[in-house]
């Protein structure tokens, strides 16, 4: 027996969840840079003298770069989860990032507290062997969990018992 969340769980079910979620990392990240490339290629077609070689020395255009690589494009990293708790890895592998305590979906404020670290080096590295316990160091932080959506509330996702989910 593994534990997932504190709770025991046989391996095959524990590497399944963590599985989904590595997958959901992998996707977010794959859609992120499609969506980078193409608000680059935008751009290139919609504002004149972005292209290469056309006034390669603009300072408005290096601040531009500047804003959209090391800014724009983390944030929006940092708050794909707050769509109902969902990025388009976690509604594809059918998880959802929730409350710790309430098991309601999260918003813009958890995810942004949740995926800072990820910005870190290394640290998407390190988080994907935390996955197997359940908890990695953002959900820790932002006080939030992971949820398989169709076992969401039963053992161990819902660790408040188990009640009826209808009251």
């Amino acid at each position: 027996m593994q534990t997932l969340y504190e709770m025991p769980v046989c391996r095959k079910c524990r590497n399944a969840f963590a599985n989904r979620r590595q997958f959901a990392y992998i996707v977010d990240s794959l859609f992120l840079s499609l969506l980078s490339y193409l608000l680059t290629l935008a751009a290139l077609f919609a504002v004149p003298g972005l292209a290469v070689g056309a006034n390669q020395n603009s300072p408005a255009v290096d601040v531009g770069v500047f804003l959209f690589s090391w800014i724009l494009m983390p944030l929006l990293f940092c708050l794909k989860d707050g769509f109902s708790g969902q990025s388009p890895g976690k509604w594809l592998t059918g998880v959802r990032a929730v409350d710790r305590d309430t098991l309601e979906p999260i918003g813009f404020d958890h995810s942004l507290k949740r995926n800072l670290v990820t910005l870190i080096p290394i640290t998407p590295l390190i988080m994907a062997f935390q996955l197997l316990k359940g908890l990695r160091w953002g959900d820790k932080w932002a006080k939030t969990r992971v949820v398989w959506k169709k076992y969401a509330y039963r053992p161990p996702f819902d660790t408040r018992g188990l009640l009826c989910t209808e009251c």
